[in-house]
């Protein structure tokens, strides 16, 4: 059984104007074709960094889940990378054949694990695991707290907000269950639809009788990262 596995990858080279061009296109060239296609047909620059970094990591989670990659030091339970650092460990693409779930979730055909991407800010994330798995990364800026969760919180949460002691412990649990419901959404396929109004403090436990396993995170600083899969 294969251990899960989560990858993070910092895209600020992406947007060097030196050499950020250079980079993009080498990138291009070390991910799959499909990718690669769908990458070239996004306009925003940043929106199409963040596609070929979500290729770049699904690379090297497919080296890794093969058994030739390269032990690489964690940090907070995932192994982090430059683009630099990503594009040398990655000679050439592996190519990939994606199938789609009812709700249009993404599998790779003929593989054995299950993966999920998600970026945010200048962050690209994924998980890989041999169970369904969904994930979550987002950066935590200011927002009107409570009238989010008044509109897409459960009652639950919408309190528990209520109850925080100051600004900055309210933002906290905001991002924490934001990114629990994103998660959530995408392990089903279902979308945050299926998270939102859902009570998922940590406290609740699962109200549907699933066994679901969480790992979260504050890292990097000012972002807020969630993963879950079946137990």
């Amino acid at each position: 059984m294969m251990n899960d596995r989560y990858y993070l990858l910092a895209l600020e080279e992406f947007w060097s104007d030196v050499r950020g061009e250079r980079l993009l296109a080498e990138a291009l060239r070390k991910i799959d074709s499909s990718r690669q296609k769908k990458a070239e047909r996004i306009r925003q620059p940043k929106a199409r960094a963040a596609s070929v970094g979500g290729g770049l990591l699904l690379q090297l989670a497919l080296r890794e889940a093969a058994g030739t990659a390269e032990k690489k030091e964690r940090d907070a339970d995932f192994s982090v990378y430059t683009v630099s650092q990503a594009l040398s460990l990655i000679d050439r693409p592996r190519e990939t054949v994606m199938e789609y779930g009812k709700n249009g979730k993404p599998y790779l055909r003929d593989r054995s694990f299950f993966f999920n991407l998600s970026h945010s800010g200048g962050y690209v994330f994924c998980a890989l695991s041999d169970r369904e798995v969904g994930a979550d990364i987002q950066i935590c800026q200011p927002a009107q707290y409570s009238r989010l969760a008044g509109r897409f919180f459960s009652e639950e949460e919408h309190l528990a907000l209520e109850e925080c002691a100051d600004e900055r412990e309210r933002s906290l649990l905001f991002y924490r269950l934001w990114t629990r419901k994103e998660a959530y959404g995408k392990l089903t396929g279902a979308g945050l639809a299926e998270g939102l109004g859902r009570n998922l403090l940590p406290e609740a436990g699962a109200q549907d009788g699933s066994d679901i396993r969480w790992s979260e995170w504050s890292v990097p600083e000012g972002y807020r990262i969630a993963v879950c899969r079946y137990a």
